[in-house]
């Protein structure tokens, strides 16, 4: 009997993967070709990253695919920052020429923590709500990491590390909070 349910789940699994391959591509396809608009084809490189995302969202679901879509939003949003705010220490004229001047990993933690904050506020306070933040964190970082592909190392990993540390520290508080005011009553 534990054979047969074994042999059943995996194959509900390799269904639900194999469904999950066309849709992660309507989200990937689209998010790559303004990572190419916007980025340059440098961006491209980092696309497998972003489809292994959403395989993974599409495959889980639930919880965790509504908040990869939140995810998508406030990755959307990464593309909106502009480069002088992510390197402030640069002049525009150096950035446009491609020349490297200085790297700044905390400017672009402090924008990410921001935006992860904010994205926080998306977060249900019901039983799942560490499935959707982790994600929100999980579609935010496949967007982000395409737009990061410009900056340095450094820089890229800041972005993303103050993203996923906004969205863990806001859903740990609400979480906090959710409980002392029920202890309260």
């Amino acid at each position: 009997m534990q054979a047969e349910m074994a042999l059943a789940r995996r194959a509900y699994e390799w269904g639900r993967l194999r469904a999950s391959l066309p849709r992660s591509l309507y989200v990937v396809v689209p998010v790559g070709v303004v990572a190419y608009v916007v980025t340059g084809a440098s961006s491209l490189v980092w696309l497998p990253v972003t489809f292994a995302a959403w395989l993974l969202a599409h495959w889980r679901g639930g919880p965790l695919l509504r908040g990869a879509f939140f995810g998508l939003a406030g990755g959307a949003i990464t593309y909106a920052l502009p480069m002088t705010l992510l390197r402030p220490c640069c002049s525009p004229e150096l950035m446009m020429a491609g020349k490297d001047c200085c790297t700044q990993p905390s400017a672009c933690v402090g924008a990410g923590a921001l935006l992860g904050l904010a994205l926080a506020a998306f977060v249900p306070l019901g039983t799942a709500r560490v499935r959707t933040a982790t994600g929100m964190v999980l579609g935010v970082s496949s967007v982000a990491v395409l737009r990061c592909s410009t900056l340095f190392a450094a820089e890229a990993g800041g972005l993303i590390a103050g993203l996923a540390a906004g969205v863990i520290a806001a859903t740990l508080a609400r979480m906090l909070l959710g409980r002392t005011t029920t202890a309260a009553r």
